[in-house]
């Protein structure tokens, strides 16, 4: 999808079409939410069917601690799954209307912020699982909803990959 996408914005905005590019994105986000949305519900509603596999081969006391555990991860999956939509298609739509420098800013601020704060925590902190796994939730969300605002500003509509005096 997220090929895709920066493919049509990129088309539109050189034809000079920003509403045609703003209504793909926009459409491409309600397709990737309903998607991840179906799978996040799976996750929260039937972590016993995702799991089955694992429980096959374990004792049921072994099944049953990995089964808690497993439930909580699957529910921060489901909670980041409702946010990568945001990821993929606003940082797609920001990368064809050639918005890439701020994707980049983005990431180089988000993202060595998170892993440093994880790193502290473990080494300093002795955090377990579930402080590593809120920082990751809260790095993909901080991420998507930076693309979201980026894209909100419109400031992409105007920009083009190539020039239009040099398709002539």
């Amino acid at each position: 999808m997220g090929i895709a996408l920066t493919t049509i914005v990129g088309r539109q905005l050189g034809h000079n079409r920003p509403e045609l590019a703003a209504r793909a994105t926009w459409t491409a986000l309600w397709m990737a939410e309903i998607y991840m949305g179906a799978m996040a519900a799976i996750y929260v509603l039937l972590p016993d069917v995702l799991l089955m596999g694992h429980a096959a081969g374990t004792t049921p006391e072994q099944f049953d601690q990995l089964r808690a555990t497993t439930i909580v991860l699957l529910r921060f999956v489901a909670a980041y799954a409702c946010s990568t939509p945001l990821n993929i298609v606003f940082a797609s739509a920001l990368k064809g209307a050639g918005d890439t420098r701020f994707i980049l800013a983005a990431l180089l601020a988000v993202s060595p912020t998170s892993v440093a704060i994880v790193w502290a925590g473990m080494h300093y902190g002795h955090w377990g699982l579930m402080p590593c796994w809120v920082v990751i939730t809260v790095w993909v969300s901080a991420l998507g909803l930076a693309y979201c605002g980026r894209f909100l500003q419109g400031r992409w509509r105007h920009m083009r990959v190539i020039e239009p005096e040099l398709l002539l």
